[in-house]
Formats: structure tokens, sequence, C-alpha cells
């Protein structure tokens, strides 16, 4: 039987709905792989993930003949998450502001398109 090297990822959603990081998480994970350029493809094993009180943890597991480059790519795929939720939240708080924008034009009989 193989063994398994577990890791922990913690992100902070940013105030996103805990679907949309499990669904970017998803996005990336999606092929049994971490892939990052400096690592390249690390096979996974298993991964879950679950949110709660604004952050999200994915569990991540990988067979112990990749441990090694596991931690360099857990490192990336961390930071490069992290930020891809940070975008996600700045277009979703622009987006909130260009439709209240939309809502004061409408009230003074503006048409936006």
């Amino acid at each position: 039987m193989r063994k398994g090297v577990w890791f922990e990822i913690l992100l902070d959603r940013c105030g996103l709905d805990k679907a949309v990081v499990e669904r970017v998480v998803a996005e990336r994970l999606g092929n049994g792989q971490v892939y990052t350029p400096a690592t390249g493809p690390v096979p996974l094993s298993f991964h879950a993930v679950t949110s709660e009180n604004g952050s999200s943890a994915i569990l991540l597991c990988f067979t112990s003949e990749n441990a090694e480059l596991a931690v360099r790519a857990i490192k990336e795929l961390q930071s490069s998450l992290q930020e891809e939720i940070q975008e996600l939240s700045r277009l979703k708080a622009r987006l909130q502001f260009l439709k209240s924008d939309r809502e004061v034009f409408a009230r003074n009989g503006i048409e936006v398109i």
C-alpha cells in the first residue's frame, strides 16, 4: 500500500461565496494534478475543499514519491489561488459599483447600454 503525504492550504475567501472558491479550486485541480511552472504537473491522489467563517481549507494528498515536488507546488498553488480569489473579489466589487451607477442613471432618466 502506498503512503500519502497530506497538505492543507488555508485561503481567505475575501467575501466570495464558498461555491465560487470551490469552483476555482476544482478548475485548478480538475485533472488530478497540481501544475505550476516551476514544478510542472505533480500527480494528486485526493483533494477536498471545506469552507467556514469566511475561509476555505483545501486538503491535498500526494504519493510519498512526489513529496518534495508537492511541497514546492503547494507554495505556488496557495499564492496563485489567493491572488485569483482576490482578483475575483475586486471584480465583484467593481460590478456592484457599476450596477449601482446604472440604477442612479436609470432613476434620472439616462439610459445606459
